[in-house]
């Protein structure tokens, strides 16, 4: 599991921040996208778009379908890379990364993990926490290896969270209704010199 950030209309796939939390709300404008934009984050306006892979899609699996209809209300913040190890040392006294420098992305993380991160980064910066170890959001999540957990997301917060499937999907499509980018039809998901300059994945991400 690799990290990403999205903020709560502040906000992994990334981790985001709700502009209506009274904390938020002082440092933005009438309008959501008047905010300023956090560095490193892009504003994602609200929308809709199709969810999922069509039936035709090459190397598509059978849980990525049917395609349904999603609607966004509200805008989001999303951190345009995913986590790097340097990021994730300002929160930790560890490196779980096999492939190690500062610049790629942190990975071996568990979900329990990326959780801790997000509320240990929002405190860091005076935000409160999304994840909670109980239902009335006064325990904040903190265990980076639980054998048995149950972990419950405070909508209300402002702090930096996980993305759901529905928002990632949102913001990677960036308007688009086709498998690809360019809508390449012939375009091979394993292998494809056209996929390099936009993606990053198993063929330039050093691992072969």
């Amino acid at each position: 599991l690799k990290l990403w950030l999205y903020w709560y209309s502040f906000s992994n796939d990334l981790v985001y921040r709700n502009l209506e939390h009274p904390v938020s709300k002082s440092k933005c404008f009438r309008y959501e996208t008047q905010c300023q934009i956090p560095g490193g984050f892009s504003y994602i306006p609200p929308g809709l778009f199709q969810m999922g892979s069509a039936e035709s899609e090459r190397c598509r699996d059978d849980d990525e379908g049917p395609v349904h209809e999603v609607r966004f209300l509200s805008g989001l913040y999303v951190k345009q890379t995913e986590v790097t190890q340097y990021e994730w040392m300002q929160q930790f006294e560890y490196n779980p990364s096999h492939y190690l420098d500062g610049n790629r992305p942190v990975e071996v993380v568990s979900w329990y993990q990326a959780c801790v991160y997000c509320n240990r980064l929002s405190l860091s910066e005076g935000l409160v926490p999304c994840y909670y170890s109980d239902d009335l959001y006064l325990s904040v999540f903190d265990d980076e290896y639980p054998t048995e957990a149950q972990v419950y997301w405070d909508t209300t917060a402002n702090g930096y969270r996980l993305p759901t499937e529905a928002e990632w999907e949102y913001a990677a499509r960036a308007g688009s209704v086709t498998a690809y980018y360019k809508n390449q039809s012939n375009m091979d998901c394993w292998y494809d010199d056209r996929l390099d300059p936009i993606a990053w994945y198993w063929n330039n991400a050093g691992i072969y």
